[in-house]
């Protein structure tokens, strides 16, 4: 089962947003986590297997640009 999430905002950028959102589903037993926003036109994402706090260590979750984001999760 997975766990999608959106947010539009005036606050900018979203994606600390979205990574608190995606450790409150830290107890469903997520096994990936991933973010994309919008910034420009571009899309720009990262995403990778394991808990969100493991996937943010190695990739940095927060750091991409954008008011428009989608956050996933996934769990087994």
């Amino acid at each position: 089962m997975g766990e999608i999430f959106g947010l539009v905002s005036n606050i900018r950028p979203v994606a600390p947003v979205i990574r608190i959102g995606l450790e409150r589903l830290i107890h469903r037993g997520i096994d990936g986590a991933g973010v994309a926003t919008v910034y420009n036109g571009v899309v720009h994402v990262k995403k990778d297997a394991g808990k969100v706090t493991d996937v943010h260590s190695r990739l940095n979750l927060v750091d991409l640009p954008g008011d428009v984001s989608i956050r996933s999760a996934s769990s087994p």
